[in-house]
């Protein structure tokens, strides 16, 4: 098992922007680490044949995105996004008041045996990644993991496209169990996920938003952490608040026989339910 070292060291020398030593920070190389390669969910470490390497076996290329923890900075929400022709964005986003994206992009390497790569930016330190299924998880300079304090791993995990909601219009129904009743609405909320982009938009019963989503494996979904919305101001704004706090608190979502979609937190009753319509119904 990899070895857990001190967080406050290992992440600050892998997230950009954090301060403190550098002794022990990856240095700036052209060569992707050499970091051993685990079974992709148990962390057993062994040297596969090429043919059972993450690169060969896995649906590798797409975005991946989380929270990469840091004692001496804000945390930081992290995407990253790995392409077929060995390029790669790095987006952090610290979570802070007004949060500025860093976005950084360069090429990316794999180490010999096919399980972890490199980031290597046009400019900045790089990062290292061990590449699982739907997931990157992050590592130090040695090609270890990182871990947190409570001995968690630091995972980005991939987006992952579901077309049973994508590309659809979802009206709201329901919220908290109680139906909507439309009437004094501007318009009844609804939203789209666009999959060409990840991002949603829709109308909250005043206002329009817009902004980004993501789903990930286990029905898992969140939105944004940004959502934009219009400024209108309307007689009644009770069911916009309470459907933007829905969009900003789900973490999962269902999709019943009969083709209503919920959206939930952890194992709680559905925060709300939607029935698919017509873009113009």
């Amino acid at each position: 098992m990899p070895s857990k070292r001190t967080v406050a060291v290992l992440l600050c020398g892998a997230l950009i922007g954090c301060s403190g030593g550098d002794g022990d920070a990856p240095a700036s190389s052209d060569r992707a680490v050499s970091a051993p390669s685990a079974d992709r969910e148990s962390g057993d470490f062994a040297s596969p044949t090429p043919a059972d390497s993450s690169r060969l076996s896995l649906d590798w290329s797409g975005t991946y995105s989380g929270i990469e923890p840091c004692p001496d900075c804000p945390d930081t929400a992290v995407t990253v996004t790995l392409s077929d022709d060995g390029r790669f964005e790095r987006t952090l986003r610290p979570l802070s008041d007004s949060p500025v994206p860093d976005i950084h992009r360069g090429r990316f390497e794999w180490n010999d045996r096919g399980s972890a790569v490199t980031l290597i930016p046009d400019d900045g330190d790089p990062a290292y990644y061990q590449v699982g299924e739907h997931r990157l998880f992050l590592l130090d300079g040695q090609g270890e993991r990182v871990v947190t304090e409570s001995g968690a791993n630091v995972v980005l995990d991939q987006h992952l496209g579901d077309p049973r909601i994508e590309g659809r219009r979802w009206r709201l129904v329901e919220l908290g169990g109680a139906p909507v009743d439309a009437e004094g609405l501007r318009e009844r909320p609804y939203f789209e996920l666009d999959p060409e982009d990840d991002r949603v938009h829709g109308n909250a019963s005043c206002n329009m938003f817009n902004g980004a989503y993501a789903i990930r494996s286990g029905q898992r979904i969140t939105f944004g952490p940004n959502l934009a919305m219009t400024m209108m101001a309307c007689p009644d704004m009770a069911v916009e608040d309470r459907f933007t706090d829905v969009l900003t608190s789900a973490d999962s979502f269902s999709v019943g026989a009969n083709g209503a979609l919920t959206l939930n937190r952890a194992r709680m009753a559905p925060l709300a339910r939607f029935e698919a319509v017509d873009s113009d119904g």
